[in-house]
């Protein structure tokens, strides 16, 4: 019942989580399930990620080590109910609408993904790697705990023993820093999200080409034009077009803030500076010719999924509760089996004859 109750409210609210065990001959309330969240949350992060979790991956031989994996993270957002205070006020306090806090906090979501290695095909098509198994880590603390979560996992996958590991983000979220903090003594190859940039690549069109829809047009085969550049790896020709584009606005600021009452200039300066720092990252040709990926769609599609259960406008969330959400939510969705190997075989049930059921 336990199994169930929770499996449903990784999906669904306590209350419908609750009517759920009515399977079972009872109906739990929304406390009860919300207690039963609690312990289990707590008892799943110190059975996957506590100090002897941790000491014990670290240490862990698998016996059919990887030989490419994929490493990847990213953050979304989820609404607790401490809406429309700050944090410490007492529940009476309700600021200005200016001031007032929504309750929106910060969660991290990783994924690591043992996969095979994608291809190019006779004609120029690019077949991505192809995803064998993978599993999640996901938490609402910041990255300083995240950041060992990710790196036990990443542990326990045989990470340590696999030849050949490419880690792909948008560079958001503290990311880098965990990168280096986390995975120092780890050979890693790091890719930037491509599509991530293409985003990027799209704005700095609807600017220098117009946003109006009499300028759609021209605009996107700039865009295209754009694209094209970075999908060949020609960022040196695409920085130099958009450096020309963002001078024509405003002289390169020694820092952003100074052309912050620029809006066009300080869009497109944001993202010239982005791709300097991280074009080093950004050989696409090169990574499509070692069958490498070059886009974080898991990790998308994973926040996605956690956004569903943990962003939805009409749901809030404890700080404690929603912590012990992410953990179980992202134990049912790895693919290794962990969650239900945590859980009794179910009761055999036993095949009467047809006759006997009439």
């Amino acid at each position: 019942m336990a199994q169930h109750t929770l499996e449903t409210v990784a999906q669904d609210d306590y209350r419908t989580a609750g009517q759920g065990a009515s399977v079972f001959g009872q109906v739990l309330s929304a406390a009860t399930v919300g207690r039963l969240l609690e312990r289990e949350g707590e008892k799943l992060q110190a059975e996957l990620f506590g100090p002897e979790a941790s000491v014990q991956a670290a240490h862990a031989v698998p016996p059919n080590p990887p030989k490419f994996l994929i490493v990847s993270g990213d953050g979304s957002r989820y609404r607790t109910n401490l809406a429309d205070r700050p944090r410490g006020a007492p529940k009476t306090a309700r600021p200005p609408d200016e001031d007032r806090d929504r309750g929106w906090r910060e969660n991290k979501i990783g994924v690591v993904i043992r996969a095979e290695q994608g291809k190019v095909l006779p004609d120029g098509q690019y077949l991505p790697p192809t995803e064998v198994l993978k599993t999640y880590v996901a938490t609402t603390d910041d990255t300083h705990i995240f950041g060992p979560l990710l790196r036990t996992e990443f542990d326990r996958r045989g990470g340590q023993r696999c030849p050949e590991v490419v880690w792909v983000s948008d560079h958001g979220h503290g990311l880098p820093e965990l990168r280096t903090r986390e995975f120092k003594d780890i050979k890693l190859n790091v890719i930037t999200d491509e599509y991530h940039t293409f985003e990027r690549l799209g704005e700095c069109a609807r600017i220098i080409k117009g946003d109006t829809p009499a300028a759609e047009r021209q605009r996107r085969r700039y865009f295209h034009g754009l694209r094209d550049r970075l999908d060949r790896g020609k960022t040196k020709d695409l920085l130099r077009l958009l450096t020309a584009e963002a001078e024509a606005r405003a002289p390169r600021p020694a820092q952003l803030s100074a052309v912050a009452e620029h809006p066009a200039a300080h869009t497109l300066w944001t993202h010239v500076f982005y791709i300097e720092e991280h074009q080093d990252t950004m050989d696409y040709p090169a990574y499509r010719a070692k069958g490498w990926p070059v886009g974080s769609g898991t990790i998308e599609s994973a926040c996605g999924q956690f956004g569903d259960r943990f962003k939805h406008n009409r749901m809030r969330w404890s700080p404690e509760n929603a912590n012990h959400g992410h953990h179980i939510k992202a134990a049912i969705l790895c693919q290794d089996g962990r969650w239900t190997r945590r859980w009794p075989p179910p009761v055999p049930v036993l095949d009467f004859p047809a006759a006997l059921l009439n």
